[in-house]
């Protein structure tokens, strides 16, 4: 014979012995009782609830990427069910361990992985480590019919990117350099972090606003489409930038795709880093010393240095 948890209807049902139709009936009114957490009976329960973002599928969240939140249609007419309306879990499956953090339920071991200390991972650099070394190239806009130039060269630890943004004659309007890896050398899981940061060890030319930070993802992103964030003044300080992963937006040859998926759900899967200028016409410079995934937050906060990239 077989049984389904009646509060959970999309669940795997499973074959039990006749005499197992007790415990099943008796965990199943356990569960419908107002007061009670679901039946550790309900076998796979947990499981189905990993693949609903850590939502609680008995009282109807389901993960919704539009709205980047657990979002039910059903009122909360249980204790339990109401338990999930507080801040602490916004549909969260708290039977399963799971807790709201701001942005997305955790389940409390990667919770506690969160909180241990974390150490810059590096993401790209030039000090010949084997992990974190990238081949990169540039692309400038006579692709598109432009005259803009940058070349890159690595000198000593740093990696110098430079050239100069100039006029599209049939457009009228400031052309574009972009400066991205080319490897296929595999980028650590940066799941744990919140922000990317960009260090430098000088910089000139264009305005801070007028670069871009772009990440390309495993089976999201395509040669024409990227997550991107414009750095700015709010994000640069002294020589370093720190972008949160949640500012990137997918873009489809520089322009918004409304309803991309968010980055932060895919830091597992990068495939390739890259930086951007466009805006304004003239010459720029940036000597990077590394790109790397960070949980230290707004590079501003404490430092009272202007942004490094000013216009020159």
């Amino acid at each position: 014979q077989r049984w389904m948890h009646p509060h959970a209807p999309f669940l795997r049902t499973f074959s039990v012995h006749p005499s197992l139709m007790l415990v099943g009936f008796l965990a199943a009114l356990s569960f419908s009782a107002p007061d009670q957490l679901p039946s550790h009976s309900d076998v796979g329960f947990c499981d189905r609830v990993e693949l609903n973002h850590g939502c609680c599928p008995a009282c109807g969240y389901e993960w919704r990427d539009a709205e980047e939140k657990c979002v039910t249609e059903q009122t909360a007419s249980s204790a339990y069910c109401k338990s999930l309306l507080e801040p602490a879990h916004m549909g969260c499956c708290a039977y399963c361990h799971n807790s709201w953090d701001g942005s997305k339920c955790v389940h409390a071991a990667a919770a506690a992985a969160v909180a241990a200390p974390f150490h810059d991972l590096p993401l790209a650099t030039f000090d010949g480590s084997a992990s974190s070394t990238r081949t990169w190239e540039t692309v400038n806009d006579p692709v598109m019919g432009g005259a803009s130039v940058s070349t890159f060269a690595q000198e000593g630890k740093v990696g110098v990117w430079s050239g100069e943004v100039k006029i599209v004659q049939s457009l009228g309007a400031p052309g574009f350099c972009t400066l991205r890896t080319k490897d296929s050398q595999v980028f650590p899981d940066a799941s744990t972090s919140t922000h990317i940061g960009l260090h430098l060890t000088d910089g000139s030319g264009l305005p801070t606003g007028d670069f871009t930070m772009s990440v390309g993802v495993k089976g999201v992103t395509t040669s024409q489409s990227m997550f991107s964030a414009a750095l700015t003044s709010e994000h640069c300080c002294g020589n370093d930038c720190r972008v949160p992963w949640s500012a990137f937006k997918v873009s489809f040859r520089g322009k918004p795709v409304p309803g991309g998926p968010p980055l932060t759900k895919h830091l597992a899967d990068m495939t390739q880093l890259g930086l951007g200028t466009s805006g304004h016409a003239g010459k720029f410079s940036l000597s990077i010393a590394s790109l790397y995934a960070t949980t230290k937050g707004d590079a501003c906060a404490a430092s009272t240095e202007p942004p490094k990239l000013l216009l020159g």
